[in-house]
């Protein structure tokens, strides 16, 4: 069976175009494997079965922070509660969980980093891989800017 991996941001912006996706899949028996990014809004346990029956075998959740101040700075604005939900529904779906998370985003403190800590902490159980993407800010101000990125790291082993 071919593997598929989209690059589409904007998988599940809206509950209908998954849905839409999911079902054209499945109606027009397109045999394949398929992973794409997908945003922890607008899904429930039914519709990820639905997503894993149309060929989805992994979904890449951009997290980025779980600090409720990151995610309206960069306007993400994820319910985490209900993300937490959806990462264990879609573990449950059989899809293999994928999570994006920025370190060292400007204005990023001590405390925000614990948010996504402890938020990792929680769903652990339903994540097969994490990516730590280091914020050029981060990255370019090393001498400046202290990010504890141990505390993430300690997740990993």
């Amino acid at each position: 069976t071919p593997y598929f991996m989209f690059a589409d941001d904007l998988f599940n912006i809206s509950r209908k175009f998954a849905e839409g996706m999911a079902d054209a899949f499945i109606e027009n028996k397109v045999d394949i494997m398929w992973s794409d990014c997908a945003y922890l809004k607008f899904l429930d346990a039914p519709l990820l079965q639905k997503i894993r029956k149309s060929g989805a075998i992994r979904l890449v959740w951009g997290v980025e922070s779980a600090s409720p101040k990151m995610q309206k700075i960069i306007n993400k604005r994820i319910d985490l509660e209900e993300g937490k939900k959806i990462l264990k529904w879609s573990h449950e779906a059989g899809i293999y969980n994928s999570l994006e998370i920025i370190a060292g985003l400007p204005g990023e403190t001590d405390e925000d980093v614990e948010y996504t800590v402890e938020f990792l902490k929680q769903v652990r159980p339903y994540v097969d891989q994490m990516y730590l993407n280091i914020h050029p800010y981060l990255h370019n101000k090393v001498k400046i800017v202290h990010f504890p990125i141990h505390h993430l790291l300690h997740l990993l082993l």
